[in-house]
C-alpha cells in the first residue's frame, strides 16, 4: 500500500515549481518589448513556433521563453534571425526605424571577451548600435551572401526583394515591366552560369538568349506542344 508520503509527492513538487516560478523576477520591459517584436516577426511570417524554430535552429520551448518576455533574447540567436527573415537590428532592438533596413551586423567582429550569453539588447547598444548607425548613413540595405545558403532564406529574401522593386513601380504596368524583365534576365543569367560557370556581363547578357521561354505570352509552340 503507498504511504501517504509517496502520494504527496507530485503536488510538493508542483508547488515547489509555483513558488520558484513565484520567486522569480519579471524580464526588464525592453526585454519583454524584443519578446513581443520577435513574435510579430513570426506572426508576419505566417509560421508557427514549431516552423520558425526549426528554421532558425532552436527548440519550440526556448522560443516560447523568448516570445512570452520569460528569457532575455541572446545576441548570436537575434542576429541569426534578423539575417533570415531580412529585420533591421535596430528595429528588432529598440523598436526604432524602419524594420526592413537590415544592415548585415552578423558580419560584424565582436570584441574576443565578449560573453556568448549576453544578450541582445546589452550587446547592440555596447558593440552594435555605432556600426548600425555608420553603415545605415552609406546605404540603406546590405547582404553579405554565403556559398550555401537555406531554401527557406532565399524565399525571405526573393519575397523581400520583389516587395521592395514592386514599391518602386508605382503603377501595375511599371510592376508588369518590371517582373518581366526580372524574369528574362533571371533565367538568362541562370543558364548562362551553368553553361560557362560565371556570370555574364552586361554586354553578354544583353546579347545572350535564353533557351528558355519568354513567359508571359511569349512561350514558343514546342512549349505548349
Amino acid at each position: 500500500m503507498l504511504s501517504t508520503a509517496y502520494l504527496q509527492l507530485p503536488f510538493l513538487c508542483a508547488y515547489s515549481a509555483f513558488v520558484k516560478s513565484a520567486k522569480r523576477k519579471p524580464l526588464p520591459k525592453r526585454e519583454r518589448e524584443i519578446g513581443a517584436r520577435l513574435r510579430s516577426i513570426r506572426e508576419s511570417a505566417r509560421l508557427s513556433q514549431n516552423e520558425m524554430a526549426h528554421e532558425v535552429g532552436v527548440t519550440r520551448e526556448r522560443l516560447a521563453s523568448y516570445e512570452d518576455g520569460r528569457a532575455p533574447l541572446r545576441y548570436d540567436l537575434a542576429l541569426r534571425i534578423c539575417r533570415h527573415y531580412i529585420i533591421s537590428e535596430l528595429w528588432l532592438a529598440t523598436g526604432d526605424g524602419p524594420f526592413d533596413q537590415y544592415l548585415d551586423m552578423i558580419r560584424e567582429p565582436f570584441p574576443h571577451n565578449w560573453p556568448l550569453d549576453a544578450t541582445y539588447s546589452q550587446t547592440f547598444d555596447q558593440v552594435l548600435s555605432r556600426i548600425y548607425d555608420k553603415v545605415a548613413r552609406a546605404t540603406g540595405f546590405r547582404m553579405n551572401l554565403r556559398t550555401t545558403e537555406s531554401r527557406s532564406f532565399l524565399y525571405n529574401l526573393f519575397n523581400f526583394l520583389i516587395m521592395r522593386w514592386c514599391a518602386l513601380a508605382k503603377t501595375g504596368e511599371m510592376q508588369r515591366l518590371l517582373l518581366q524583365s526580372i524574369i528574362d534576365h533571371g533565367y538568362g543569367v541562370a543558364e548562362y552560369l551553368a553553361k560557362h560557370g560565371c556570370v555574364p556581363s552586361p554586354a553578354e547578357l544583353s546579347q545572350y538568349k535564353p533557351e528558355l521561354y519568354r513567359f508571359v505570352g511569349e512561350k514558343p509552340d514546342r512549349a505548349r506542344k
